[in-house]
């Protein structure tokens, strides 16, 4: 992943002007949402023209288109200073929002030049089994550790609502934002109050899930193509996942801080191939519902029944790689959050759809929206390219509520 990202105006993004906007005249810290009507009980997009469909794909119909404009964008400038660690110079992401009666929807445009969605890739760094005597077992080569590595990060994104007033000794969440989460009692630890953590993943919460249940509905927040950002909250505790109840959409395929896989690819055609049914990226994750007990590693394991140069099975040679995570649908509030992005190979540029309920029923952990009482709420921006920790982040920014007409 590149480290410098280059600002493109929104003239870019809308495909429509070749005029670039300069951000810095962009004076508010206010994001307007605005109310879009809905018919909340119908599953078809006919019926639901103006309401986005969390595919990863900015639509005129949905957002407004560029000549009109009837939704703007907000840009919000993001750099190290408001982040955590130095990921290089300034950039900006632009962002619209949109509501129903029932939900809140945000878009998300940003630079990236490379798209980093397979994190921890395992990969046997051993020796060639073609090479050595037939007919045995190697387990010290594929069962040791010291013979597999673990490489790659991702690009990921957080939108950050207090829950409960945060702060710590160098100020409020309401007026440092991304500083008090961040650089006080450490990463996602506010000395003070809650936030309520929306946690996009490229890698870990990001692939379509429709084909796990091709029944979904791809209109519904709570159905469809889309896949998840992790729903969760920070305190003085740190960043922890919301209800003990939940879980979430990946689970580790090693053990600990380790290497070693604990499954690996056996070739079964449909959804459970190791090219995740046609999806990409291909050989970048593995479908819980498709493990078991036969897609564990196991010490006289010589032969590579899914290489990801070739379809038929071989012996395991230095440079295999295996996926670093399992993913499944997520449960329980950590559910709450859906989301899609897309990265665009000519453009350079990530654009991610997400939505939420405006009441969960977790409001304990999660930000109740109470679009009747007319109110703003504080929240800030962070996004990482490429990396698990070091990142940008915003200033405290405002979501206001603009009444439906």
């Amino acid at each position: 992943m590149g480290a410098a990202v280059l600002l493109v105006g929104i003239g870019v993004f809308a495909g429509c002007s070749n005029d670039v906007v300069d951000p810095d005249k962009v004076a508010t810290d206010v994001l307007d949402t605005h109310f879009v009507p809905r018919n909340e009980n119908s599953s078809t997009v006919a019926t639901n023209p103006a309401v986005p469909k969390l595919d990863g794909e900015r639509l005129d119909i949905e957002w407004g288109s560029a000549d009109l404009n009837t939704i703007p964008w907000k840009a919000i400038r993001l750099d190290a200073e408001n982040g955590s660690g130095y990921p290089g110079a300034p950039i900006y992401a632009f962002v619209k929002s949109v509501y129903t009666e029932k939900h809140l929807y945000f878009l998300v445009q940003w630079n990236d030049f490379t798209q980093s969605d397979r994190k921890d890739i395992l990969t046997y760094v051993g020796p060639d089994f073609s090479r050595l005597p037939p007919g045995e077992c190697y387990p010290q080569y594929i069962f040791d550790a010291q013979y597999w590595t673990r490489t790659n990060a991702e690009d990921w994104l957080s939108l950050a609502f207090e829950v409960d007033p945060a702060g710590d000794s160098g100020g409020s969440f309401s007026e440092q934002g991304c500083l008090v989460a961040c650089h006080g009692g450490g990463f996602g630890s506010p000395g003070a109050g809650k936030l309520d953590v929306w946690h996009w993943l490229a890698a870990r919460t990001n692939p379509p899930l429709i084909l796990v249940n091709p029944n979904d509905s791809p209109v519904s927040p709570g159905e469809g193509v889309a896949g998840y950002a992790d729903d969760l909250f920070a305190d003085a505790g740190g960043l922890q996942p919301d209800a003990p109840d939940s879980f979430a959409a990946y689970a580790a395929n090693f053990e600990g801080g380790g290497t070693r896989p604990r499954l690996i690819y056996r070739r079964i055609e449909g959804l459970c191939d190791p090219d995740n049914g046609g999806l990409t990226p291909k050989y970048a994750f593995m479908w819980k519902p498709c493990t078991a007990t036969s897609f564990a590693l196991v010490p006289c394991d010589t032969l590579n029944d899914a290489p990801v140069d070739q379809t038929v099975a071989r012996k395991w040679r230095p440079g295999d790689t295996v996926a670093g995570y399992i993913l499944q649908r997520p449960g329980g509030s950590r559910a709450d959050v859906r989301a899609k992005g897309l990265w665009d190979s000519d453009d350079r540029v990530w654009t991610l759809e997400m939505s939420r309920a405006l009441v969960t029923s977790d409001p304990e952990r999660d930000v109740t929206f109470d679009v009747g009482r007319a109110r703003n709420y504080r929240f800030t921006l962070a996004i990482a390219d490429n990396s698990t920790g070091v990142h940008f982040g915003s200033e405290a920014q405002t979501l206001r509520f603009v009444p439906a007409r």
